[in-house]
């Protein structure tokens, strides 16, 4: 049975707050039709040891990874012994926008980022427009669309006993340029026209937001994603504004049509009716069926909103055929099928390297250094053998 490794960026014991992590690989890798074909075994980065490598077959990153320069060695390892490598970079474009709060901590370590995607046997991304950004990174780069593991459609709180609940979150910031102050101006003048009918809820980091006294009802700090799945479940949020620049923003819009539509898929999980700027990631919402789709306009935000919270039944609509689709479209099975095929490229562009390496390069010449040690291949595999 193969050897699949897969890397954490964090202990063990916090496994589970990596939310990135857990949605793109470890709930797809952990379907029955992997498990009866690979050995699945997650480590550490920060205390994985060579031996750990023994007989594997396939390593997988997730982006995290990707700025530590612990994991160069470790990819020269992987390479050296035949490995196949796989990194996700979810819908990560190799850049970092000004609104970022990772910006500084990132932008630095660029081009280590591109260092170490070299040794990339297969690339996963999660849309369609970031594969073909990442040609000239990879020729093997395979869409994996995100996906969520979803219950049944939650009830709505009886509206008549409460206010219209609106809610903006996000974990990095807010995404508009051109478009923010006639966004905030939506805001306050539909709170001006309902008054108490509408309640205005924060949710996230925002560092790069001046906040206007009282245009928000309540707010809410960046949460961890448990908590946050918490949150909104007892929130009872009716609609969420999804604001994202578009082509009026041209610094940003080259990523941001990279993007993936992760929060249509959250509205749908948690039942919220979602209003979308007309950007790539939202194109597969329908307009008027399972969200709405604007363009960053006052007039066409203003009329958006006001029209879903006139409209009840609407709102109904929106989000249960938001769910219908999220269900039918990006249920875990789909990516679990995607990952079956990725790790079996994976598998054989291992065995392709094996076979190139041996009739290229003798195994006594072939030197790598890891952690602080020089081993020869034929050394590494010796150290592998020993318990």
């Amino acid at each position: 049975m193969n050897k699949v490794i897969i890397i954490s960026n964090s202990p063990l014991e916090q496994l589970s707050r990596d939310f990135i992590l857990n949605l793109r690989v470890i709930s797809n890798i952990d379907s029955p039709s992997i498990k009866n074909s690979y050995d699945v075994i997650i480590r550490d980065l920060n205390s994985l040891k060579l031996k750990d490598l023994r007989d594997a077959s396939v390593i997988v990153f997730n982006r995290a990874a990707f700025f530590s320069k612990a994991v160069f060695p470790l990819l020269k390892a992987a390479d050296k012994l035949e490995i196949g490598i796989v990194f996700d970079i979810d819908d990560y474009l190799l850049e970092v926008p000004d609104y970022s709060a990772s910006n500084s901590a990132y932008r630095s370590k660029m081009s280590l980022f591109a260092k170490n995607m070299k040794f990339a046997d297969v690339v996963t991304v999660s849309t369609a427009d970031l594969a073909s950004e990442m040609n000239s990174y990879s020729s093997n780069t395979i869409v994996v669309p995100n996906t969520l593991e979803l219950g049944k459609l939650p009830k709505r709180k009886d509206s008549a006993t409460k206010p219209v609940r609106i809610l903006l979150s996000s974990g990095d910031n807010l995404k508009i340029r051109s478009f923010r102050e006639d966004f905030f101006k939506v805001i306050s003048d539909v709170k001006t026209r309902y008054k108490n009918r509408v309640e205005f809820i924060l949710v996230g980091r925002f560092d790069n937001l001046m906040l206007k006294e009282g245009i928000f009802d309540k707010t809410f700090p960046h949460m961890k994603h448990e908590e946050y799945g918490r949150f909104l479940n007892n929130l009872g949020a009716d609609i969420a504004l999804v604001p994202l620049g578009g082509k009026e923003d041209p610094e940003t819009y080259r990523m941001h049509r990279c993007k993936s539509n992760i929060k249509f898929l959250e509205n749908a999980q948690y039942g919220i009716c979602g209003i979308y700027s007309q950007v790539e990631p939202y194109f597969s919402a329908e307009n008027m069926v399972d969200g709405l789709v604007v363009e960053n306009s006052y007039a066409s935000w203003f009329e958006a909103l006001c029209l879903l919270i006139d409209n009840d039944r609407l709102i109904e609509k929106i989000r249960t055929n938001a769910y219908i689709k999220a269900v039918s479209s990006f249920s875990k099975e789909v990516s679990q099928r995607a990952w079956l095929q990725l790790l079996e490229k994976a598998v054989k562009k291992g065995n392709q390297k094996c076979c190139f390496s041996s009739r290229l390069i003798s195994s006594h010449l072939c030197f790598l250094q890891y952690k602080s040690y020089i081993f020869t291949k034929k050394t590494i595999r010796f150290f592998l053998s020993l318990e």
